[in-house]
């Protein structure tokens, strides 16, 4: 989900976020409670000042759809995200989808042979209407395999970079520590393997939360 009261994305549903579903609670009020969406949503399209800071995603102009599909704890169940999936493409018309979004995945990584294809349907049927689906590839840490659903074939998997130099040390919960930073380092924490696509900012990000 999107907290479309956030200052940078919008104040108010309907400004920004113009639209979605909540397949948590069965209702269409998809805001977030967990905080992470609302994360990632600002790296994308937030245009703000948040305390007194700018905040602005790399696509300010941007409107969003949110599909709210994992619950307050961060719990996503597969149902959820594949009807969030196939809702977006069932809206597209007369709205312009340009991309689908997603950061979330399996603990357990997979290499290409391995991954299951529980999402490929979903997945393949947003990219043959024109709409890429952009996964996120995992923060465990894993060097010869990526999360699912990014490790389905047509979803554009991406791992995590920084984008400046002397952060300090930076930890991962458990997965690992990277001692220095400079600009397109791969994370520690990042997933890779012979199914990732490309690599893109995403540690120390300033966004909409701290999520």
């Amino acid at each position: 989900g999107i907290d479309y009261t956030n200052p940078a994305l919008g104040g108010v549903f309907g400004v920004k976020v113009i639209g979605g579903y909540d397949f948590v609670n069965n209702d269409t009020d998809p805001r977030d409670d967990n905080g992470h969406g609302t994360h990632v949503a600002g790296i994308i399209a937030a245009d703000g000042i948040i305390n007194g800071t700018i905040v602005k995603g790399v696509a300010p102009d941007a409107k969003l759809i949110s599909e709210k599909v994992c619950n307050s704890s961060g719990l996503c169940l597969t149902s959820r995200v594949l009807a969030g999936i196939n809702h977006c493409l069932s809206i597209m018309h007369p709205r312009k989808l340009s991309a689908i979004s997603m950061s979330i995945g399996t603990p357990t990584a997979y290499n290409s042979a391995s991954c299951p294809t529980t999402y490929d349907a979903a997945i393949n049927s947003a990219v043959s209407n024109g709409v890429p689906v952009v996964i996120a590839s995992g923060n465990a840490g894993n060097k010869t395999g990526i999360a699912s659903p990014a490790c389905s074939p047509n979803a554009t998997s991406v791992g995590m970079t920084y984008d400046a130099d002397n952060l300090g040390a930076v930890g991962f919960s458990g997965v690992c520590v990277d001692m220095t930073t400079w600009a397109d380092m791969v994370s520690c924490a990042s997933n890779s393997g012979d199914n990732l696509d490309l690599m893109a900012p995403g540690a120390r990000i300033i966004s909409t939360t701290s999520s």
